[in-house]
């Protein structure tokens, strides 16, 4: 089986891409999955309208079901979108629920 459907069936991150895969440097145990966003606009989590610029970002880690046995830990660029009608907001993420630290 490939890494490709290995990742498919662990879950689906919309609107990210998974870039780099791998043990955590100096701890085996881990596995970091390296998530990235598939385009530049994202949707406001305050009132859910498409903005098209990024205010800010920062690297946010979430805590991921087990695989294989190893901690996973989703590494992502968390967005802050400039929405014309609520300012600088959260990118609103379906698959992550707000402020959770577990996916």
């Amino acid at each position: 089986m490939t890494a490709q459907k290995i990742l498919k069936i662990l879950g689906e991150w919309e609107g990210f891409r998974v870039g780099t895969v791998g043990p955590a440097p100096g701890d085996p145990s881990e596995v970091w999955i390296e998530l990235t966003a598939e385009n530049g606009s994202g949707r406001c989590s305050g009132c859910g309208s498409l903005s098209h610029t990024v205010h800010d970002s920062t690297i946010q880690w979430i805590r991921e079901l087990p695989v294989f046995g190893k901690t996973t830990w989703l590494m992502i660029t968390r967005r802050r979108m400039l929405c014309p009608a609520c300012g600088p907001k959260l990118e609103a993420l379906t698959w992550l629920d707000p402020y959770s630290r577990f996916s």
